[in-house]
């Protein structure tokens, strides 16, 4: 690695606790859709992903033994236990509110109690949350969501949840990533009918 790659990657992982603070402090939270691509922030180098699958349930990848994995349910609290720089769950949005799609959901559960082999970045949670987005036709996210600067600055380095974020711009629409407070959000899916953020949307045509 050299002088100035080690440097970027000190400036990504100084970026993120920032970040962090920022999104939960000053910007609005909101609730997943089923279907939203959901991840926490592990530490400062390293964040788990999955599929918001609905009532509070997110299929995801559980490493439970050496290079061994489980997709299953988890909650939440569950799937944040690990996270050493917040409790809050990051969402797939774009500039109206959360986006997810329940094709996607779907596929998310179809792998449910499947086992396999689990790599750092082969056969890992965003290469698995990947596949599920994919299951949806590719588009292209808004002129103004392209342009708009605040949508250019990004914390993440590894490189298979930076294909996850482009899979879930071209496929959902998410150009922008805010925080769920499950710990203060005691509503279910079904329970609130409060507009369009929490409708399941389909990617742009």
């Amino acid at each position: 690695m050299t002088i100035l790659s080690a440097a970027f990657a000190a400036l990504k992982f100084g970026i993120k606790p920032i970040k962090y603070f920022i999104d939960n402090t000053f910007r609005s939270k909101v609730r997943p859709v089923p279907g939203s691509v959901l991840y926490c922030d592990l530490w400062v180098a390293a964040e788990h992903s999955g599929i918001y699958a609905g009532r509070r349930q997110i299929s995801n990848i559980v490493v439970d033994g050496i290079a061994e994995s489980e997709v299953q349910l988890s909650s939440p609290d569950s799937f944040t236990s690990k996270s050493l720089l917040g409790s809050k769950i990051y969402v797939s949005c774009d500039r109206h509110g959360a986006v997810g799609h329940d094709a996607v959901a779907e596929r998310s559960l179809f792998d449910v109690g499947e086992r396999s082999f689990y790599g750092l970045v082969i056969k890992n949670c965003h290469q698995f949350s990947s596949k599920c987005v994919k299951t949806l036709e590719s588009g292209a996210p808004s002129l103004w969501d392209q342009l708009n600067p605040l949508n250019w600055i990004d914390s993440t380095w590894e490189p298979t949840i930076r294909e996850l974020k482009r899979t879930a711009e071209s496929r959902l629409g998410a150009t922008k990533w805010r925080l769920w407070d499950w710990e203060n959000d005691f509503g279910d899916d079904e329970d609130d009918d409060s507009g369009e953020h929490n409708t399941p949307r389909r990617p742009p045509s």
